[in-house]
């Protein structure tokens, strides 16, 4: 579909906050494990508390989809039927942290807990 799965995406680049299924979503921290970028987002409720965590592997998009309003270098985020493979739904940030750090090469000497604050 034109999206390039293995890449590290800048910061500056990472959607802050998106709208998507009536839930405002704001991004809390972003990782780059082996090779991805991940995005964790909080899901707001109504009053802008969060209520639900979102890990999120970006990609680019390769293409152009005009009708889609979709320029090439664009950050894809995972759409409903991809949970379980580009994206994950969690409720509280200790199970993020686990999440996370089972995508580290098994060699890597430090977790996320030490490295960076979800």
């Amino acid at each position: 579909m034109g999206v390039t799965p293995m890449v590290l995406i800048k910061k500056e680049l990472i959607p802050k906050t998106f709208y998507k299924n009536r839930y405002n979503y704001k991004l809390i921290d972003s990782f780059d494990i082996n090779g991805f970028t991940y995005a964790v987002y909080g899901q707001l409720n109504k009053l802008g508390v969060v209520i639900c965590h979102e890990i999120h592997k970006l990609r680019l998009y390769t293409k152009p989809y005009p009708k889609f309003k979709i320029l090439v270098g664009q950050i894809r985020l995972a759409n409903n039927e991809e949970f379980g493979k580009w994206a994950w739904s969690v409720n509280d940030l200790d199970r993020v942290k686990a999440i996370l750090n089972e995508f580290k090469v098994p060699s890597a000497d430090t977790s996320l807990e030490e490295t960076h604050e979800v």
